[in-house]
């Protein structure tokens, strides 16, 4: 009986080391769009009051803001932490992510134009600096890029 036990826990431990069973110990989850949002390409705004509904979004995200600049209609923010992972217990290392925002607005006819652009940065125990895997993962990116503009577009509404 025992030993069929230490057996079972030696096999579901072989399961999740080949699984790579990883677990959501700290950070704060990435910010997805609601279901079915599509960006709006031209905002029937002015610049200002765009770049001011980016910054009060930002500010509800709860993401720092590095620099601003009204006039030229760019918003540079610091990093945001994201979920840090573990595997299978933490015996396989672990893993951080972070993101930040660049967001430009530029006059368009009678309105404005939008664009707000994310990075992604992932560190762990293989790798103790961060780097950028934005292009590995296209839609996460997304998400967190059209988390932010529908906040922003939710900002210009009110």
């Amino acid at each position: 009986m025992i030993r069929s036990i230490g057996l079972v826990a030696v096999a579901l431990m072989g399961v999740a080391f080949i699984s790579g069973c990883a677990t959501q110990v700290g950070g704060k989850s990435l910010p997805v769009p609601s279901a079915g949002f599509q960006p709006t390409d031209v905002l029937p705004y002015a610049p200002a009051r765009v770049y001011a509904a980016s910054t009060a979004a930002l500010d509800d995200a709860s993401v720092p803001i590095l620099s601003g600049n009204k006039d030229e209609g760019r918003i540079v923010t610091d990093y945001v932490a994201g979920p840090e992972l573990v595997r299978v217990g933490g015996l396989l290392g672990g893993n951080s992510t972070r993101y930040k925002y660049l967001i430009t607005i530029k006059a368009s006819g009678s309105g404005s134009k939008l664009k707000v652009a994310a990075t992604l940065e992932s560190s762990g125990t293989q790798m103790q600096s961060w780097r950028d895997v934005s292009s590995d993962n296209q839609d996460v990116v997304n998400n967190i890029q059209n988390a932010m503009t529908e906040n922003i577009e939710k900002h210009l509404k009110q």
